[in-house]
């Protein structure tokens, strides 16, 4: 059974130009639920952001190539999300 708030966020991802990640964990599961139906590259072409609190900089890295694509942009991993909005101009 398809959820339907999956449905509702991965029909918006689709159709974003920026989707930013804050406070999230990227748990695969979740990631799966949100991008995997749009198919592998589905971000490409967005301006992606992201909290990474907490992850290294090598997990950051294995994150951003395997689900990513290369096109998340996390600040620095001690920012919250308050800093990344500010610090990116998400929201300029």
């Amino acid at each position: 059974m398809e959820n339907p708030q999956f449905k509702q966020a991965q029909d918006l991802l689709k159709h974003a130009e920026r989707v930013c990640f804050l406070g999230f964990g990227y748990d695969n599961t979740n990631l799966d639920r949100l991008i995997g139906p749009l198919g592998p590259g589905g971000l490409l072409g967005k301006l992606c952001f992201g909290t990474v609190w907490g992850l290294t900089q090598r997990e950051i890295e294995v994150l951003n190539q395997t689900r990513f694509f290369g096109n998340l942009d996390a600040g620095a991993p001690h920012w919250g999300n308050l800093e990344l909005l500010r610090q990116r101009g998400v929201l300029l």
